[in-house]
């Protein structure tokens, strides 16, 4: 009786070890209203002169476009991942005209298009950036720069 006991046991024991492999791969779904799409992440786009851009977040007002002026929200990094400038998350907004060479190349080009309510990553190569002469103490010569830019308005 005691063997039969056993041959019991190690079925039971092989069909929870069955029912558990089976819950494994099963995906859990969530109640509908808790579910939501996973964020899009568009491509990073790569310009002629060697920007590159990420829209985090694709704006849906307003375009920025040459000749426009645009206020804008923004953290300034070096590639090491020091930052060097922000107006992020408080301070005052920056404005300025697009493309009248206010800013630095890398913006005048990259934040053309962009829409309000918009975020866009910049990645701006030295030679649209500082240059060579870099900027103060915070920006070396030669320095890649990267800019989480946000899109508030555009006149």
């Amino acid at each position: 009786e005691d063997e039969d006991e056993d041959e019991d046991e190690d079925e039971d024991e092989d069909e929870d070890e069955e029912e558990e492999k089976e819950q494994v791969g099963r995906k859990r779904s969530l109640p509908a209203e808790t579910k939501q799409p996973p964020p899009k992440r568009t491509k990073v786009v790569k310009l002629p002169g060697g920007l590159k851009y990420r829209d985090v977040k694709v704006g849906t007002g307003a375009k920025a476009t040459k000749g426009k002026s645009v206020t804008v929200r923004y953290r300034g990094l070096l590639k090491t991942g020091i930052e060097f400038d922000s107006n992020l998350p408080k301070g005052k907004p920056f404005v300025f005209q697009l493309g009248a060479g206010e800013v630095v190349k890398g913006w005048d080009v990259g934040l053309m298009g962009m829409k309000v309510g918009g975020r866009r990553e910049l990645v701006i190569p030295p030679h649209m950036g500082y240059g060579q002469r870099g900027a103060g103490s915070k920006i070396p010569p030669n320095s890649t720069l990267l800019f989480e830019v946000h899109l508030l308005k555009v006149k």
